[in-house]
This record gives structure tokens, sequence and C-alpha cells, in this order.
């Protein structure tokens, strides 16, 4: 069971990308292919790290494809969110994730290291555009629908993922500090990663997507 959760970063999104293949007609809607390019930022990275803990190199770090790992997906996710008519401004914010990401890198020293403020400030934003979303549904009760809709599923997915993380992700570096051991944390994550795969699935099972207008 351990190993189990140990490698569920990569198995949850494996089969959640074999689903959106079956369903590669969905693909042609941009706001679906995000999502399917987020999955497969999460599948490359996270079985690179698996590969370099496998085979136990000394001289390997998998923090180096954390960071890009962050960034491409919040890109995407960005994408995802202009798509459906959330956010307008998607390169002022993605800018300012990599001014601050690469800042934090250099101040404290960190390309080597888990970057908890990056992580979470890409956590931040993506919380606060979910709440949008639902902002937005709060104002139109007559979408007495959404609950069939693709939007609704992955959004929420994104709400549930991003929220349960970002704890781990804010004192990801204290905890280690105080020798916590990270794997009981990233087995958590691996956990709520799956949550959100799932998710996902029930999105792209969705034959509605709903666009928003303020």
């Amino acid at each position: 069971m351990a190993n189990i959760l140990k490698y569920l970063d990569f198995i949850a999104p494996f089969f959640a990308l074999i689903f959106f293949l079956v369903n590669k007609k969905l693909l042609t809607e941009k706001a679906i292919k995000y999502m399917f390019l987020f999955l497969l930022v999460q599948l490359i990275f996270n079985g690179i790290s698996i590969g370099i803990s496998l085979m136990r190199q000394k001289n390997g770090n998998s923090h180096i494809y954390f960071h890009l790992n962050c960034l491409l997906s919040f890109y995407f996710i960005l994408s995802y969110f202009k798509e459906i008519n959330i956010l307008t401004k998607k390169l002022l914010l993605f800018t300012l994730l990599i001014t601050v990401y690469i800042g934090y890198l250099i101040i404290d020293d960190g390309f080597f290291r888990f970057n908890s403020i990056g992580f979470s400030l890409a956590s931040l934003i993506i919380i606060i555009l979910c709440f949008k979303y639902y902002y937005f549904l709060l104002k139109n009760p007559q979408l007495d629908s959404f609950f069939y809709s693709h939007v609704f599923w992955i959004t929420t997915g994104l709400f549930t993922y991003y929220v349960c993380n970002f704890i781990i992700f804010i004192t990801f570096g204290y905890m280690t500090k105080i020798a916590f051991h990270a794997g009981y944390l990233w087995r958590f994550h691996n956990v709520v990663l799956f949550i959100l795969c799932i998710y996902l699935i029930k999105g792209v099972s969705c034959k509605k997507k709903e666009l928003i207008s303020f």
C-alpha cells in the first residue's frame, strides 16, 4: 500500500490521460486540451522524479523538475481559466509568478530545494480563480445544470487539489527543518492528486460546457 501511495502521482495522471485519449474528440475544446497538457506535465515530471529516486543517484536532484512542473502546470491552468472567461490577464499573473519564483530561488539559494513560496503563490492564485468561478455560479442560480458541465467538475477538482495542498506547500520548508518525514506529506499530496484526476475524468465525461460572462 505504501508503494502505491508513493507512486500514485504517476499512476493517477497516467490512467487519467488514457481516459482523455479515449475521448479525444473532446481535446478539440481548448479548456479540455489545457487540462490534458496539465496531466501530461504531471506524468512526465513526476515520472522523472520517481526514476531519479529509484536509481538513487546521489547527484540527481528532483527539485529542478518540481520547479518546471510548478511553472508549466500554472501556465496551463491559467490558460484553462482564460478559456472559460474567468481570467483575462494571463500573462500578467504568469509573469508575477515567474518573478517571485525565480527571485526567491536566487535570494534563498534554493535551486536544489523545494520552493515553498513559489508553489504557495501559484496555489493561492488558482484558489482565488476557483472562488471567482463559484461566485459566478452564485450570481447565476438559473444555471441549475452546472453539475453536468465540464467546467464545474474540472474547477472543483483544481480547487480541491490546491486547497488541500496549500498547507503542504507553505509549510514544507519548516516541516523538513524540524526533521518531519517529507515522504508522509508527499503521500498525502499524491492522494489529493488522485482525487483531482477523478474529478477531471468526471469532467471529461460530461457533455456540457458553460462559458462565463461577467
